[in-house]
């Protein structure tokens, strides 16, 4: 077994996506575990095509210019996919403010803490863009 290939057994065992024997697993574990900034938080596996969206999302976020248009035609498809995931709604919240548009980002923040009160990174944006209303300062985000 390669190096590599012995590294993607280890990391697909750690996501609960193969079984301890390293054949291919039925099912994906039915939560997982991972850190958000630094706190611990358990999540349902999210559905590999609302992954798989997101990720493209993420990435033609990051290019410089960024494809905003492009991210969010992502974001809406994993959003359909996983209508119910508050780290696809923080996402799409982090999105619109670098869009510039501070409504929608508080609007999509407010939706992800609706699905998942005390969501670490919905939480610490929506309380970023509330403190900031309140006192008239300008925002910009890299990444919740």
């Amino acid at each position: 077994m390669t190096a590599l290939r012995a590294q993607a057994l280890t990391l697909a065992v750690l996501l609960g996506l193969a079984p301890l024997g390293g054949c291919a697993a039925a099912a994906p574990a039915p939560r997982s575990l991972h850190y958000v900034d630094e706190a611990l938080v358990y999540s349902p596996t999210v559905h590999h095509q609302a992954y798989a969206a997101y990720l493209r999302a993420r990435l033609v976020m990051e290019v410089q210019p960024a494809e905003y248009a492009a991210a969010e035609a992502h974001l809406r498809a994993a959003l359909k996919v996983a209508p119910r995931d508050p780290h696809l709604w923080t996402t799409l919240a982090e999105l619109e403010l670098r869009r510039g548009d501070r409504a929608a980002a508080l609007s999509a923040g407010r939706t992800a803490l609706t699905l998942r009160p005390g969501y670490p990174a919905a939480r610490q944006l929506v309380a970023r863009l509330e403190a900031e209303g309140e006192g008239g300062a300008s925002a910009a985000v890299s990444r919740p």
